[in-house]
């Protein structure tokens, strides 16, 4: 499979957009509960899709800060799914050595975003990165598995530890680049920023999974751990993306998964997508 990049700016950073592969396993009536089956249909049917099984990206960025070079989540990595763990042939494909990656932060610890810290031999990915992750987050997954640590998750968060910062929510992690709380999806969930020159780019990561959750605020997937908390997190976000006119990246948007939020009306935003 070729993997796809896309390049963008961020002010003075340079980013790189890499897809880590696509997950089609899921229903689309499970990333849309409280939709009705006849809205669904309609909806979908605006974006040329049926109720089926959805075809998602996972994607990965890569952002040199200069001083930094940051990657936010590893994705799925060689093991977890068959249609992803193209990070590190997207790295090799633009130039980019693994070991040369300063700062992995990951937003949360589903598989999709936490596997890639492992290589197939169990080694680390990214051997000189410091990885840094919410608190409260690392600690409940810890807790969660500890009974299997065989699992891939449990197994991807705790080889990191003798390099991992726990960080508070909203955090500075290093200047022009910081943690957001973002509850909802999980419980700890983190979106991130970058600003440079004037310009930002919020990371929102799970916060939203397909345009329609820009439109439907409500319609939230069936696995989030506390919906209600989701669409208040996706109202503060969204308005704040949209006012200030900045950038934003979505791991599971349509690649390069980038864009800008322009208003509807209330509660309903409408993604207009860079690189399109």
């Amino acid at each position: 499979m070729t993997v796809e990049t896309y390049h963008f700016n961020v002010g003075n950073f340079n980013g790189v957009a890499i897809n880590d592969g696509y997950i089609g396993t899921i229903s689309a009536a499970k990333f849309f509960d409280g939709a009705s089956p006849g809205e669904l249909r309609a909806e979908l049917g605006r974006y040329g899709l049926k109720p089926g099984k959805l075809r998602i990206p996972a994607i990965i960025l890569y952002v040199d800060m200069g001083t930094q070079r940051v990657l936010i989540d590893t994705g799925g990595g060689p093991n977890a799914h068959p249609g992803c763990g193209l990070l590190m042939e997207g790295l090799r494909v633009e130039g980019i050595a693994p070991e040369d990656v300063t700062i992995v932060a990951l937003s949360h610890g589903h598989w999709d975003h936490v596997a890639g810290n492992l290589l197939a031999d169990g080694s680390l990915a990214f051997p000189n990165a410091r990885y840094v992750m919410a608190r409260a987050e690392y600690d409940y997954w810890l807790s969660e598995l500890a009974a299997n640590p065989t699992s891939m998750v449990y197994r991807s968060l705790d080889a990191i530890r003798d390099h991992l910062d726990l960080i508070d929510p909203d955090a500075e992690i290093v200047p022009g680049f910081r943690a957001i709380a973002a509850p909802g999806h999980t419980f700890h969930h983190t979106a991130f920023a970058f600003e440079s020159g004037g310009e930002t780019l919020y990371c929102l990561i799970d916060t939203i999974d397909h345009p329609l959750h820009f439109e439907h605020i409500r319609w939230t997937p069936n696995w989030d751990d506390e919906p209600a908390q989701s669409v208040e997190t996706r109202r503060t976000m969204f308005d704040r993306v949209s006012r200030e006119g900045a950038l934003l990246h979505g791991f599971h948007l349509p690649f390069p998964g980038l864009g800008q939020l322009k208003v509807i009306e209330t509660d309903s935003w409408q993604l207009q997508p860079l690189g399109k």
